[in-house]
């Protein structure tokens, strides 16, 4: 997610959950969108394959 988000400009904090959990932010993440959720359905949600809103809404190419 964040190349995505350099070029764009935009600002978020993300966390996985799990095992292969973590965190990561691009900018001041505080004013940015919070992310938290599994990493697998991370994947699904950016890939396009489960609905997602906000920063998830734009698909990255696996």
């Amino acid at each position: 997610m964040t190349p995505m988000c350099i070029c764009c400009g935009v600002h978020w904090c993300g966390q996985t959950t799990g095992p292969a959990g973590g965190r990561g932010q691009e900018g001041d993440g505080g004013h940015g969108e919070h992310i938290a959720m599994d990493p697998f359905e991370l994947c699904r949600a950016v890939s396009g394959r489960a609905p997602a809103a906000g920063l998830l809404a734009t698909q990255v190419p696996f």
